[in-house]
């Protein structure tokens, strides 16, 4: 099981988006919830409604939450594809495929489709949700990575070397891949990943020349196998003590992280857990075993 889900927030466009991402890149539906009946009067519109689905992406699990327009996704946190010329198949007709299938739904592109240092062939395109997806064509030779992994770039400093080690001691099992400082600096990341429990991520310092910065346009959802882990995750990771619901927080780069038992689902059966789950900061899995 995937230990950590990129989740993206969406005004209320999780079908249309479902619909893009699979045309673009062959994503399949896994599973889905619907808002219970009885929703509070505030939110009496989503009753019944989609919640949230989970996506298979290539083999990466994105799930997308079907709510308002409080967050929306920036470039801050992005997918990256990569597209292997030795996996077989035309990879190069296949990003071109999915580049295209992006762009004709209205995407913006953030770096044209063309030849870079890094890559031969690489664009990068932010979708009409906001979400920003990363396309390249993989170096064979290199070492083999994910079809799909999420890449999170910092824009406030740099920071992309502390929180990889961040992770790496909080996940036990992690290992750094890749590393590539900006030439002249000690300190700016230009290029790193790290598999952390098992998930390949790409870590990033962007500079501070972007507008744009973390927010719970897309957020990170860890799975704990029982109460301790989620304790011991929720205290590293939870930063700021007045974003805390719902087993959602904001770690000290502002990242939003959604801490939550792998059972959840089982858990939520209960018509009364989701009020439960409503009242709570860090999610007790007692409680709502109890709903």
């Amino acid at each position: 099981m995937q230990k950590i889900v990129p989740v993206i927030w969406s005004a209320g466009k999780a079908k249309q988006m479902v619909e893009l991402y699979s045309t673009a890149f062959g994503a399949t539906v896994t599973s889905s919830q619907t808002y219970p009946d009885d929703m509070p009067a505030k939110r009496a519109d989503f009753a019944g409604q989609l919640m949230s689905v989970e996506l298979d992406v290539k083999g990466l699990m994105l799930s997308i939450i079907n709510a308002d327009d409080t967050y929306t996704p920036n470039p801050s946190i992005s997918l990256m594809m990569n597209f292997d010329p030795s996996a077989g198949g035309d990879a190069r007709q296949e990003l071109e495929a999915a580049h295209a299938a992006l762009m004709t739904a209205g995407a913006t592109e953030l770096m044209p489709l063309d030849s870079y240092d890094f890559s031969d062939y690489f664009a990068w395109v932010q979708d009409p949700f906001g979400v920003s997806w990363q396309l390249m064509l993989t170096n064979p030779a290199g070492e083999p990575r994910p079809a799909v992994l999420p890449a999170i770039m910092f824009t406030r400093g740099n920071h992309a070397m502390a929180f990889t080690e961040k992770l790496l001691e909080l996940f036990p099992g992690s290992e750094l891949g890749n590393r590539m400082l900006m030439p002249g600096t000690d300190d700016q990341v230009l290029f790193s990943d790290a598999n952390i429990a098992g998930d390949w991520i790409m870590i990033t310092d962007g500079g501070s020349g972007h507008e744009f910065t973390f927010s719970g346009g897309v957020s990170l959802l860890v799975r704990a196998a029982d109460q301790q882990e989620i304790d011991r995750l929720w205290e590293t990771l939870s930063a700021v003590p007045e974003a805390e619901r719902c087993g959602w927080c904001i770690d000290e780069y502002g990242i939003s992280w959604q801490v939550i038992p792998q059972n959840l689902g089982e858990l939520m059966a209960s018509p009364a857990a989701h009020q439960k789950l409503m009242r709570m900061g860090k999610i007790n899995i007692a409680e709502l075993a109890h709903s």
